[in-house]
């Protein structure tokens, strides 16, 4: 018998999967002791349970996690070559903690048809807060890098276990699409959400991270009444091994981030939802849809619903994620978080300059910074007969044109190539969007402008006497 080809088997992976998952029924929830389930409820034709994994069988849990990839490749979230892997190693089993808690709608029969996944932290020790570099990372860190929610209020002093990931929130695709259990079930599994997040019977956590389309997901929860914040600017990259790199490609996904405490404002809102949700059919559903109302703003936010804003990118050359180690190396950038640094790699500008080249002229107006990758740049000052005086020097790993950034004007000094120079620039705009806001890396360039201001003063009055 000749080799049967990978495309072949892939596909017969993906029809065995499909197939499976069409057929199988999640069975034995309703025999739970009472006492496990965090949430239970039967209405219209729609069970919901929210669970713990450790109180999963084997059996349920494969059910649970074949359903959710089953409904990944329907969409394209999934890289079929991977498939393979992913249902043979065991890995999407082992990667579930028995502290995560599953939400899961299934019709009577226990046909599932939608669910979502409450992660809970790898991060076991209680003293660790979510801005600490050694802790262990939640599965949306590891895509858009750590840190990533270090410019947020509040969060990144949070302890990492008090924080859950918001993931795998996805419905039955092969359905008839106006089915009413259909429309009902995601509804369904996101009140049974928020009863565990907010309100008097919330599990203990401070906050809800994950990441989202902003065109779709987002809009299921400004139907809850809740205004997460999103963290823009980010360049995702998927986990050597993950299935799931599709979901990134082409599509606007971003990080965002809840407190829990701010979902209290939406418990009215979760009320009317509830009321709707026991009338029979979908009128009262979808009435619900038209008398949204805007959402309290989060209190992690700085300036809105979005901390963050869009990157207008002009690639410096490179992969951003390689160039955040270059940028990482940099004494002023070195306290960075790697997501601060990836985004900030995406808005720099790259600069060459041959040996006798002016960067920038004293006395002209700009509004960048300059960043020295490689070569050696001077430092000029030309007095009133217009002699040159070489006043400083710039190496790789420094910087200048701090003042103009922070201050506005016009140069205070006019920078010269000495060598071959490679440099990056930076706009006062990206500064003020990126930097501005990082406490440490705006404390030491006041520092460092303070005191070149200093320094040219003292320059001036030497050459003038």
């Amino acid at each position: 018998m000749g080799r049967v080809s990978e495309a072949r088997l892939t596909t017969a992976l993906e029809a065995e999967l499909l197939d499976r998952v069409d057929h199988d029924r999640l069975s034995g929830l309703d025999e739970l002791d009472r006492s496990l389930p965090v949430y239970r409820r039967r209405r219209r034709g729609v069970r919901v349970h929210a669970v713990w994994a450790r109180d999963l069988s084997a059996d349920q849990l494969r059910c649970l996690i074949e359903f959710r990839i089953a409904q990944y490749l329907r969409i394209g979230f999934v890289d079929p070559a991977r498939l393979a892997a992913a249902l043979d190693d065991d890995r999407p089993r082992g990667a579930s903690s028995p502290d995560d808690l599953h939400v899961v709608a299934c019709t009577d029969d226990g046909q599932v048809l939608c669910s979502a996944l409450l992660r809970a932290p790898s991060e076991s020790d209680p003293t660790r807060r979510m801005a600490d570099r050694d802790r262990a990372l939640f599965p949306v860190e590891e895509v858009h890098g750590s840190g990533v929610f270090d410019r947020l209020l509040l969060l990144p002093e949070l302890r990492a276990v008090r924080v859950r990931e918001l993931g795998g929130f996805v419905k039955r695709r092969n359905a008839e699409p106006l089915s009413e259990l259909l429309l009902r079930a995601p509804v369904e599994v996101g009140v049974a959400m928020f009863r565990v997040v907010a309100g008097p019977l919330a599990l203990p956590m401070d906050a809800v991270i994950g990441d989202l389309e902003s065109s779709v997901a987002k809009l299921n929860l400004d139907f809850f009444g809740v205004r997460p914040v999103l963290v823009r600017g980010t360049s995702p990259r998927v986990p050597a091994g993950s299935f799931l790199g599709p979901r990134y490609e082409g599509r606007k996904v971003h990080p965002f981030a809840i407190l829990t405490s701010d979902l209290t404002t939406a418990l009215p809102r979760l009320d009317e939802i509830d009321r709707a949700l026991d009338q029979p059919g979908l009128l009262s559903l979808f009435g619900l849809r038209s008398s949204l109302a805007p959402a309290e703003r989060s209190t992690l936010s700085r300036d809105g619903a979005d901390d963050l804003p869009s990157v207008d990118a002009r690639p410096a050359g490179g992969d951003p994620h390689a160039l955040a180690d270059e940028i990482l190396r940099m004494p002023l950038l070195d306290c960075l978080s790697r997501a601060e640094a990836v985004a900030l790699a995406s808005c720099l500008e790259e600069v060459h300059a041959e040996e006798g080249d002016t960067v920038v002229h004293r006395g002209v107006p700009e509004d960048a910074m300059y960043l020295v990758r490689s070569g050696t740049a001077v430092v000029q000052l030309v007095d009133e007969r217009g002699r040159r005086t070489t006043v400083g020097e710039f190496r790789p790993g420094d910087h200048f044109g701090e003042i103009a950034v922070l201050f506005g004007g016009p140069r205070t000094a006019s920078v010269v190539a000495a060598t071959p120079l490679r440099l990056w620039r930076l706009r006062s705009v990206d500064y003020r969007h990126y930097l501005e806001r990082v406490a440490e890396v705006d404390r030491r360039l006041t520092r460092i402008a303070a005191q070149r201001v200093h320094s040219r003063l003292g320059d001036l009055l030497r050459m003038a006497s």
